[in-house]
């Protein structure tokens, strides 16, 4: 779905006359660099701020204190960034450098870029570029479009360019093989056997938890033996289990080669995230600075809770419910805590707070204290990742793709050798398989899965009133892009050869004989789908979905261009609503130039970021099929009432993603009708949903009784929504005429 903005930042794209404003955001470096004055909401309490001050009103806007207007657009910064799908691999093909020019002004850039001036080294630091609309308000109307490594430096007379590099972490190395020898005969029976070192070998790692992840399992292959080791010493491997993975115990000889053989196993979505995320070891975000422990304003108390002001954590840092903290500094030593869990993370007007797990914190209004952050997927230990920070890898889209589609995916790799490219391991033996794909959303890594057109909530439409060239769009359907009707699966790599001894076939009858084509096969070649983990079910349930979506020949849109305010927050994966009504196109289903409304998805997208132009293409993963696919709305169970107007709903369904903090699921809908009911649907009453704050629900006008503990609120009936919640939302009634359809029957498949 579009990445969601504020209000305020809504009303802005919708003005005429936008300037697009670019924010380069450097790690360590407190100096903001913008193309023309950054400006943000000023709010009591902020530092350096006072009442009185000339046109300085709550809620009004002030320049941003460390800025620079230095970057140039002439002088050599990219004109835009290109965003490129390729699900048949299970990858994308987007820009993966992005080139910052900064004007020299009072040498300020060199400085910038001189060791040891403004930070020790700027070369090899991560930095954020961030979008928005120069009247808008930092960070809050703001999007980050692109993050990269600062990997090449070029200075010329008056300009300074920066080249930010999105893949070098990505597209790192891993699991990198070790060999040594055997310092001793051994026979077919010892437990230990000693080698020359074990420095290049993994050992096995405690994480924060406490506990071996023991979904990286640890081997050393000598000769045709498999060996799964536990411990390790500086010269022995210990604890060995003889002939594994079908192998058999045997003699070795003095000085035979030992080499590494790693295997990890699980679910698809946790090895994806422990791959990026583990190696690092070390805090993600380190030594921030803790405004209070328990007070958040002067009339909000909250138990065991860190507040941090002026900062949105999970949308700056990406910091999860599950996450490792701990604290330093504190004044009153209950606050200092090691490795506590997040429970619950709350965002406020004044900034965020988060809630931990097993703490007994006291109260402490002001305080000197700093707090860390480490990754609950940061398990495997050192070598064993890609080492990424949370704010690179889009976890709660993981989440949601794995808690729909692939919570049973189960996959087993036997690593024989080092891993030398992980966003090229990811794509292909990780995601392709179970029918996912990377998207570059967020500027991270973020995932996307091969289904018919499932909307958002906050899907956007594409007429007449914001399609740009509707003249030049290209409607097409071709059998040499996005058509197959059979896919081929090769899987059960074995353990010592570079083969595969099982596969199976699924072929689309009605797609061959109604596209004589022939077979037109897609194969997919998988070293962790094994037999026992019913890589059959997966392979058959992946097929399904792919050969839905593009048996037929998927039609294709392209030169698809939007303005500025429609088009800056979509991306790649995102589902938009094409209404063809008044577009004048040719549409190939209905034969006319006057088409029904449709939901597509974003295949390629090029945002001009200079002067925010949007060009957009588009594919129809639903062609020709007669099905809608929808979500099931929200509900939650309420913990207790205080009135007909305002309840407090529990945590239930969705816990994984939001922990605590179940108004998550409905801050979306304020504006939107809900029907608040007792368990048996007995006492029911409906009104707008208000306000959401935390866990409290208003609503605008009295129920007509107080809800109780174990009611239910959950969407009005249909004709009583929004458009976006109708298109995005099944619904078994519309509240009067049962759709007007005849009664066609309705199922969930």
């Amino acid at each position: 779905m579009a990445l969601p903005l504020t209000r305020d930042a809504e009303q802005l794209l919708q003005k005429t006359g936008i300037t697009p404003q670019i924010v380069l955001q450097i790690d360590g470096v407190d100096t903001l660099y913008g193309a023309v004055e950054i400006k943000e909401y000023w709010r009591i309490g902020d530092p350096n701020r006072e009442v009185g001050e000339p046109f300085l009103t709550i809620g009004g806007q002030v320049s941003v204190d460390d800025q620079e207007s230095l970057v140039s657009w002439t002088g050599g910064t990219s004109n835009s960034i290109s965003q490129v799908l390729n699900v048949d691999k299970g990858t994308n093909d987007s820009v993966s450098t992005l080139k910052i020019a900064l004007i020299d002004l009072g040498l300020k850039a060199t400085k910038l870029i001189t060791p040891g001036q403004v930070v020790e080294d700027v070369l090899g630091r991560r930095a954020k570029v961030w979008l928005g609309e120069a009247s808008g308000s930092w960070k809050d109307d703001y999007v980050i479009i692109f993050r990269g490594l600062i990997d090449d430096i070029d200075a010329k007379s008056g300009i300074v360019t920066l080249n930010l590099n999105q893949g070098s972490n990505l597209t790192g190395a891993t699991f990198l093989p070790g060999e040594t020898a055997l310092d001793g005969a051994i026979d077919d029976t010892v437990t230990t056997a000693t080698v020359l070192t074990t420095a290049d070998f993994l050992s096995p790692f405690t994480n924060l938890g406490g506990t071996i992840d023991t979904s990286l399992k640890l081997y050393v292959r000598i000769d045709d033996e498999i060996m799964r080791y536990e411990s390790t010493t500086g010269t022995t491997f210990d604890t060995i289990t003889r002939g594994q993975l079908g192998t058999i115990a045997a003699a070795h000889s003095d000085e035979a080669t030992v080499n590494s053989f790693y295997r990890i196993t699980g679910n698809a979505i946790d090895l994806a995230l422990k791959l990026m995320l583990s190696g690092q070891t070390d805090p993600y975000l380190e030594d921030f600075t803790v405004k209070s422990f328990q007070v958040i304003t002067a009339s909000l108390t909250v138990a065991n809770a860190i507040f941090i002001a002026d900062r949105d954590l999970e949308r700056e840092f990406n910091i999860r419910v599950g996450d490792y903290v701990t604290t330093t500094g504190a004044t009153n030593g209950l606050n200092n805590v090691t490795n506590r869990v997040i429970t619950e993370i709350n965002v406020v007007d004044s900034g965020s707070y988060f809630i931990l797990d097993g703490a007994a914190l006291a109260n402490e209004a002001t305080t000197a204290a700093l707090v860390s952050f480490n990754s609950q997927y940061d398990t495997w230990g050192p070598n064993a990742g890609l080492g990424l920070r949370n704010e690179e890898v889009d976890i709660l889209e993981h989440l949601s793709v794995q808690s729909k589609f692939l919570s049973s995916a189960e996959y087993d790799f036997y690593l024989k050798e080092e891993i030398e490219d992980g966003k090229e391991f990811i794509a292909t033996e990780i995601y392709n398989p179970v029918s996912a794909y990377g998207i570059p959303r967020k500027a991270s890594a973020s995932i996307g899965y091969n289904i018919g057109p499932i909307p958002g909530v906050l899907i956007k439409t594409l007429d007449k009133t914001n399609v740009t060239n509707a003249s030049k769009m290209s409607i097409k359907r071709t059998t040499n892009k996005n058509f197959f009707n059979t896919i081929i699966y090769k899987f059960e790599e074995d353990a010592l050869e570079d083969q595969f001894s099982r596969g199976t076939v699924f072929i689309d009858g009605t797609s061959v004989t109604r596209i004589p084509t022939g077979n037109k096969p897609l194969t997919i070649v998988s070293k962790g789908l094994r037999e026992i983990l019913s890589a059959i079910n997966i392979a058959q349930i992946a097929s399904s979905r792919r050969l839905k979506r593009y048996r037929f020949g998927a039609e294709q849109i392209s030169e698809v261009t939007t303005d500025f305010s429609t088009g800056f927050n979509l991306e790649v994966g995102d589902k938009i609503i094409l209404d063809m009504t008044d577009l004048q196109v040719t549409d190939i289903q209905s034969g006319t130039r006057s088409g029904a409304s449709r939901i597509y998805e974003i295949t390629n997208k090029e945002l001009g970021i200079r002067d925010g132009s949007i060009k957009l293409k588009l594919l129809d993963t639903n062609f020709d099929l007669d099905a809608r696919y929808c979500l099931i709305g929200p509900a939650s169970i309420v913990k207790s009432g205080t009135s007909g107007t305002e309840f407090i709903i529990d945590p239930s369904f969705n816990t994984t993603v939001n922990g605590t903090a179940e108004w998550k699921k409905w801050t979306k809908f304020t504006d939107t009708e809900v029907v608040v009911s007792s368990p048996d649907y007995s006492i029911q009453g409906r009104a707008l949903l208000n306000a959401v704050t935390s866990n409290t629900i208003t609503v605008a006008s009295d129920l007509g009784f107080t809800p109780l503990a174990g009611y239910i609120i959950e969407l009005g009936d249909f004709d009583n929504q929004t458009t976006a919640s109708t298109v995005a939302y099944g619904f078994m009634s519309d509240g009067s005429n049962n759709f007007a359809d005849g009664s066609i029957s309705y199922k969930m498949s």
